[in-house]
């Protein structure tokens, strides 16, 4: 117990009765991190045949006022064989706008290549005086981490032929419904929506 309350458990193991599998998982008792699953283990057979492991970010979308958001920065997780040899390990990191809102996502596949990384990118319309925050204007998929960063600094962001993989646009009424849902197709002549 601390000044917050309960930290709850800082471990917990649970067994699978039928093959003896024991799944362990390890949470943050750290505030403001507090009960969020910081790691996990698998055993079989006294053989480990994976782990994760989580980092966290601390956003603060509100000045001025006492409100945290506890979000992931990065995800890794390791894949062993059935006799504990190592197979690979994949990685995400993820990174927020100032509202809290998830604006890239680097899935970094296997940490030892670069040919499987994928990038999504997402641009908002966040309208922080009337509260509509987080409703998605566009997303890229791309190939490469400098398309999708120019695509989310771009005043008006332009299609990549050659890195982008996919591209979606939401249009909104006033109300914030999804009134359209455009993918762009690749033309000679241009991109048509």
């Amino acid at each position: 117990v601390s000044g917050r309350g309960f930290l709850g458990f800082a471990t917990v193991a649970m067994t699978e009765n039928a093959t003896g599998r024991v799944t362990t998982l390890s949470y943050n008792q750290t505030y403001p991190l507090t009960g969020t699953v910081s790691g996990s283990q698998v055993v079989a057979n006294g053989a480990v045949l994976g782990t994760t492991s989580t980092t966290y970010a601390t956003i603060q979308p509100y000045p001025g006022f006492s409100v945290f958001q506890v979000v992931p920065a990065t995800e890794k997780r390791s894949v062993y064989s059935s006799d504990g040899t190592f197979g690979y390990t994949i990685r995400k990191q993820f990174q927020y706008d100032q509202y809290g809102n998830t604006a890239l996502i680097s899935d970094l596949g296997d940490i030892n290549s670069t040919t499987d990384d994928v990038y999504t990118c997402i641009r908002y319309n966040n309208d922080p005086i009337q509260w509509r925050l987080g409703y998605m204007a566009q997303q890229q998929v791309s190939n490469t981490l400098a398309s999708c960063q120019q695509f989310l600094t771009a005043s008006s962001p332009s299609w990549d032929p050659v890195n982008t993989l996919e591209w979606i646009l939401n249009s909104y009424d006033g109300a914030m419904n999804v009134t359209q849902r455009a993918y762009p197709v690749i033309e000679k002549s241009g991109i048509l929506w």
